[in-house]
């Protein structure tokens, strides 16, 4: 709640996260009032709400399921208070059914692409995305994706 001295001015800020937003209310107000403040007391109390982690929304693969070829993640990085997107963590893996079922992590495979090889041949190739903002609330939850058929030959 912000007091501007005797004009008794209460503002209820209910989700300020960041100092920059609560200035530029502050701003507002000032110009509402014409710049003039009676008083020489100015208190001010604000309830931050919590920062919340980044999500991955909106993924999926692409590319043809069969050996030699190159999958892609796609996916869109989302954070309610608008925190760029970090060093956001990516792993394939190889399983027996697309829910993950003897899922194998593939070793050096950490890039939005990965290439198809015969070991993943008959498996389904499941995606991990780890969202990570640079500020703010920083992990996100990790998400999957995994191909809708198993791997074929060409």
């Amino acid at each position: 709640m912000i007091i501007f001295g005797y004009n008794q001015l209460y503002l209820y800020l209910n989700k300020i996260t960041r100092q920059a937003k609560m200035e530029e209310v502050i701003q507002k107000v000032l110009k509402q009032k014409n710049n003039k403040i009676q008083g020489s007391t100015v208190s001010a109390y604000v309830k931050v709400a919590a920062n919340k982690a980044p999500k991955a929304i909106s993924k999926k693969t692409g590319g043809k399921t069969v050996v030699g070829s190159k999958l892609s993640l796609k996916y869109t990085y989302y954070d309610s208070e608008s925190d760029k997107e970090g060093k956001t963590t990516i792993q394939w893996y190889r399983a027996d059914s697309a829910d993950g079922v003897k899922k194998q992590r593939i070793k050096n495979a950490n890039k939005r692409t990965y290439t198809l090889t015969k070991a993943d041949l008959g498996k389904y190739i499941i995606v991990e995305i780890k969202p990570v903002a640079k500020t703010g609330s920083k992990t996100g939850t990790k998400t999957t994706v995994a191909t809708k058929t198993s791997i074929k030959q060409k």
